[in-house]
């Protein structure tokens, strides 16, 4: 379980810091230079990674579903940003 940690733990924290204003297409890309860093630099990493589920538990995501939240990745993890984040958060909502 923990030796994935590592790897998912950076891709969390590029994706909540960096990713916010950005809108869906120019978040994938950017995952994805940050995915293949991870892979670079061999760092042991979850193949199926997604920072809506690693930040948020199945439960939360849910219920946020059911109050009307849109099923979309880009709607979820901007609910992730908002709920996990300590100061106001800069996110493109559409």
């Amino acid at each position: 379980m923990y030796e994935k940690l590592v790897g998912d733990c950076l891709m969390a924290a590029a994706f909540s810091s960096f990713m916010g204003p950005y809108p869906n297409d120019y978040r994938i890309e950017i995952n994805e230079e940050v995915v293949s860093y991870v892979k670079r630099f061999h760092l042991p990493h979850d193949s199926k990674f997604t920072f809506s589920g690693f930040m948020a538990t199945d439960a939360q995501i849910r219920e946020w579903q059911m109050k009307e939240l849109p099923t979309d990745d880009f709607s979820t993890e901007n609910a992730v940003l908002i709920t996990k984040s300590f100061k106001w958060c800069t996110i493109i909502d559409p």
